[in-house]
C-alpha cells in the first residue's frame, strides 16, 4: 500500500533519468511495470562489473528500480505491440525516455495512445527536448554537463572537470516525477490525460538557476567557493572544509580557533564584506593551512565548531554512509533480490508523518513478472 497505491504505471525507460521517476512512484505504492528488452534488459543491469563477475543482480540497477515489476516484451513485434497496448489500456501513466520519434514510429506516440486511453498521463524524458537542432541527438549526463555550462561552472579557471555523481540525471527524474504527479492531480479535476515532458538540458539549466541569472543579467559568473573566505585544509589524516559564510569577521574566528595571529586585525579587515574578504584569501591561506597540517581532522573540526564556523570533514562515500546521521535520517535501505542476498541502496529522502513508504518488494530479475502480467491480461507468453 501507499499514497499512490491506486495508480498503475507503464515504464519503458533505461539507465537513470526515466527509471528514477518510475521508482519515486513505486516507492509510494504505484504498481510500476517496467517493460524491458528481451535481450539484456535495462543497460544498468550490465554496468556493475562486480555483479557480472559474480552472476548476481546489478547494484546499479537496484539503485533505480526497486518495487517494480519486470516484463520482457519485444515491442517491435506484433505480439509485443498487442501486449503493450493491452497494458496501456489499464495504465494511468506511460513513461519513456526514448529519443523523439522512436515511440511514434512504433505506434506508441501520445496521440495514438490517447485515443485508446484518453485519461493516460504520457510522460517523456529526453536529452534535449522533442524539437530543435539537438532533439535527435543522444542525451547523456556527461554530454549535458559539457553542453549546458555545468562542467565549466564547476571548474572555474581550471581545466574542465566532469562531476562524477549524475546530478542532472537525478534532477531530471525528480522533475518528471513531479510533473506526473501534477498531471494526475489535474486529471482529478478535468478527467483528462495529457503529455508531460522534461529534458536533461532543461534540468541542467534549472539546477544552475542562480548562476544563469547572474550571467544573463550582470555578465558575472559565480564561484561560490571563491566568494568569501572558504578553504579546504589538509590535516594529519585527511581534509577539512571550512567556510566563512554567515559570520561577522570569519577570519578573526578562524585565527582564534587555530591559535595564530589575528590577520583580520593586521590587515584591517575586521568589518570587511564577504567580497572584500575574498580578495585576501591567497594572503591568509598559507598561514592558516600551516596551522592545520599538524592537527588531526577531529581536532581541527572541534576547534572550528567551537567558534560556530561551518565546517565538515571531506569524506569518502563509504565513510559518509557509515556516519550515525545517515542512520538517523533513514537514508539507506536494504532491498531483497530473489536468489541472492539483499542489496543496500539509498532510500527516498522523503518522509511523511501519516503515510509511510511501502514495504520494499524485491528488485526484479529480468522478465521476472512477464508470466504474471500476461496471465492477468488473459494473454499467452
Amino acid at each position: 500500500m501507499g499514497i499512490l497505491s491506486d495508480y498503475k504505471v507503464l515504464e519503458l525507460s533505461e539507465v537513470y533519468q526515466g527509471p528514477l521517476a518510475g521508482q519515486v512512484l513505486a516507492d509510494y505504492g504505484a504498481e510500476v511495470i517496467k517493460v524491458e528488452k528481451t535481450q539484456g534488459g535495462d543497460i544498468l543491469r550490465n554496468t556493475d562489473i562486480h555483479a557480472l563477475m559474480n552472476n548476481s543482480l546489478s547494484s546499479h540497477f537496484a539503485a533505480a528500480n526497486r518495487n517494480k515489476k519486470s516484463v520482457c516484451i519485444d515491442i517491435t513485434a506484433d505480439k509485443g505491440k498487442e501486449v503493450l497496448m493491452a497494458l496501456v489500456k489499464e495504465s494511468d501513466v506511460f513513461l519513456h525516455n526514448y529519443r523523439p520519434g522512436v515511440m511514434e514510429r512504433l505506434g506508441f506516440g501520445y496521440e495514438a495512445l490517447a485515443k485508446i486511453n484518453p485519461k493516460l498521463i504520457y510522460a517523456v524524458a529526453t536529452g534535449y527536448g522533442e524539437t530543435g537542432p539537438l532533439a535527435s541527438f543522444g542525451g547523456q549526463e556527461m554530454v549535458i554537463q559539457a553542453l549546458s555550462g555545468y562542467c565549466a561552472n564547476n571548474s572555474g579557471d581550471k581545466a574542465p572537470v566532469i562531476v562524477n555523481a549524475p546530478a542532472i540525471d537525478f534532477g531530471s527524474g525528480m522533475v518528471l516525477a513531479q510533473g506526473i504527479l501534477l498531471a494526475l492531480m489535474e486529471r482529478e479535476k478535468s478527467g483528462k490525460g495529457q503529455k508531460v515532458t522534461t529534458s536533461l538540458l532543461g534540468t541542467a539549466a534549472a539546477i544552475q538557476g542562480i548562476e544563469v541569472a547572474s550571467v544573463l543579467n550582470t555578465g558575472r559568473s559565480i564561484n561560490w567557493f571563491e566568494t568569501g573566505l572558504n578553504f579546504i585544509f589538509p590535516t594529519t589524516d585527511g581534509w577539512v572544509l571550512a567556510l566563512g559564510f554567515f559570520k561577522e569577521n570569519p577570519l578573526g574566528l578562524m585565527c582564534e580557533a587555530l591559535g595564530v595571529e589575528d590577520m583580520s586585525k593586521k590587515l584591517g579587515i575586521e568589518t570587511a564584506s564577504v567580497l572584500e574578504l575574498a580578495k585576501h584569501k591567497s594572503t591568509v591561506e598559507p598561514m592558516l593551512a600551516a596551522a592545520c597540517k599538524d592537527l588531526s581532522t577531529d581536532e581541527l573540526l572541534s576547534r572550528l565548531q567551537a567558534k560556530d564556523l561551518l565546517c565538515a570533514p571531506i569524506m569518502s562515500i563509504a565513510d559518509a554512509m557509515a556516519q550515525p546521521q545517515i542512520k538517523e535520517i533513514n537514508a539507506l535501505t536494504d532491498v531483497p533480490v530473489n536468489g541472492q542476498k539483499d542489496l543496500r541502496v539509498v532510500d527516498s529522502p522523503l518522509a511523511f508523518s501519516r503515510t509511510p513508504k511501502r514495504e520494499h518488494s524485491s528488485v526484479p530479475l529480468l522478465g521476472e513478472h512477464t508470466e504474471e502480467v500476461l496471465a492477468r491480461l488473459g494473454l499467452n507468453q
